[in-house]
């Protein structure tokens, strides 16, 4: 009974999230997804998974850049040796 109501619970909660944000992502599906290894490249034409797997790949790039640039930041102001004028226009661009 619990389970049921669990999974009752879940899919209410995802229903509302659906009506409210329609075009985000859905966490009941993500999870879903993710728990049975079924991502969307599975269900996409070879040109097509390639392009999401690029997408993927720069995403995880960018996002280790900007990582990298905020550390850099972060590490000029705390220890006090400002960023060369080169430095900022690069992280600016």
């Amino acid at each position: 009974m619990a389970v049921a109501a669990t999974l009752l619970v879940a899919l209410l909660a995802s229903g509302a999230w659906l009506m409210i944000a329609p075009a985000s992502d859905q966490p009941l599906l993500s999870l879903v997804e993710r728990a049975t290894g079924l991502g969307p490249s599975r269900w996409l034409r070879a040109s097509e998974r390639d392009a999401y797997e690029n997408a993927a790949a720069d995403a995880a790039r960018f996002q280790g850049e900007v990582e990298r640039l905020n550390a850099a930041e972060k590490a000029a102001r705390y220890q006090g040796t400002p960023l060369s004028d080169d430095d900022v226009r690069r992280i600016a661009s």
